[in-house]
């Protein structure tokens, strides 16, 4: 078995052993109104790679993790999808998202029930929708720090699991809702006052943040250690940060560029709506004055035909600005690697090199 094929085995392992202790979990059936358990679950229980966990068992154990306390780093693990689960949630009510993983999304269900449950008129059950939604993101938070704090008492150090907690809540998160934040900000900024290295700025917080510290999490947890400073935990958390920042490039370019019914998605619809990513801007800091006029007549038009929508490709893709963005998320990687060369041989260890090629290598 080739070391892909090996990790994308133990990826359908780790979605199976997150998806079998949430199930079991009692912190989502405590609730007294079944409709916060339907929330809690509805994201959970739709296929997902359940990455960031994977991220957590790898680095833990490939840093000197034994495979069978693996139950004692589990809810540390599974905590770290319900964060990541939290935010898509809160995510899809600022991006107006209908659907989620190949079903309605969170304040799409609340706008049901509310229909279902009290006849409301198709106002008051948006109303609900958004209410419903939010709430059900608080909760699951909420649920996130109980669950992971319950790897102590299935016999993980206490000292490791308290900092973990708090630098998830005290650092991660400030990363990650910063990164956020700076995505909404650029929907209400000119299109001068953004270039490439605020995108990547974007990107860091709002998407290589969580790789990265369910990596340093899983490390420290293999290394029974606490600080952030010990060399295998800060190189495989910096590792992982550049993963996930070529893997958002990489979703950048198949917006762009990838076959519409592999991606699953429309194709284009990054430049009709606008989208601030990295090669769009890459290619706009390129364009001679008058291609970028023209350009900007098609750029986060909602109106623009499918005519303009590929002129627009295809101007982008004469600047170069597709393969130079390929490229750097390619560098990343390849770069990264390096600061694993001093952690021991393992599977585990060539399952995070092969996940890091597999980023930049995907078609969807």
């Amino acid at each position: 078995m080739s070391d892909f094929e090996g990790m994308k085995a133990s990826l359908a392992e780790v979605c199976g052993l997150v998806n079998g202790y949430i199930e079991k979990c009692s912190y989502f059936y405590d609730y007294g109104l079944e409709e916060v358990t339907e929330g809690l679950l509805a994201y959970l229980m739709r296929p997902g790679k359940k990455l960031r966990p994977a991220v957590l068992v790898w680095s833990y154990l490939a840093s000197g993790g034994s495979e069978k306390d693996l139950a004692s780093v589990l809810p540390v693990a599974c905590g770290l999808e319900l964060t990541h689960t939290w935010t898509l949630i809160h995510d899809d009510i600022i991006d107006r998202d209908e659907s989620r993983r190949g079903g309605e999304s969170m304040h799409v269900i609340g706008r049901r029930l509310a229909k279902e449950n009290f006849g409301a008129s198709a106002g008051a059950a948006e109303e609900y929708g958004l209410a419903y939604s939010i709430l059900i993101g608080d909760a699951l938070h909420a649920v996130s720090v109980a669950m992971m704090l319950d790897a102590v008492k299935a016999g993980a150090p206490s000292e490791v699991v308290g900092e973990i907690c708090r630098l998830l809540q005290g650092v991660t998160m400030r990363e990650l809702l910063e990164g956020e934040l700076r995505d909404v900000n650029f929907e209400y900024m000119p299109t001068e006052a953004i270039d490439c290295d605020t995108i990547l700025k974007m990107i860091e917080g709002k998407t290589s943040s969580l790789l990265s510290y369910s990596a340093m999490f899983g490390a420290m947890l293999g290394k029974k250690t606490a600080d952030t400073g010990h060399p295998a935990v800060k190189s495989i958390g910096d590792y992982a940060r550049a993963c996930g920042t070529a893997f958002q490039l990489k979703d950048d370019i198949l917006g762009l560029v990838a076959d519409e019914a592999e991606l699953g998605k429309p194709v284009g619809s990054d430049l009709r709506d606008g989208k601030k990513s990295y090669p769009i801007y890459l290619a706009l800091s390129r364009f001679g004055e008058k291609e970028r006029a023209e350009f900007l007549q098609i750029y986060g038009n909602g109106k623009a035909s499918p005519q303009q929508q590929k002129r627009a490709v295809d101007m982008i893709l004469e600047t170069g600005a597709v393969r130079d963005t390929e490229s750097l998320a390619v560098r990343l990687v390849t770069e990264a690697g390096g600061l694993l060369k001093d952690m021991p041989d393992s599977r585990y260890k060539s399952y995070l090199l092969a996940w890091g090629a597999y980023l930049v290598d995907r078609s969807r």
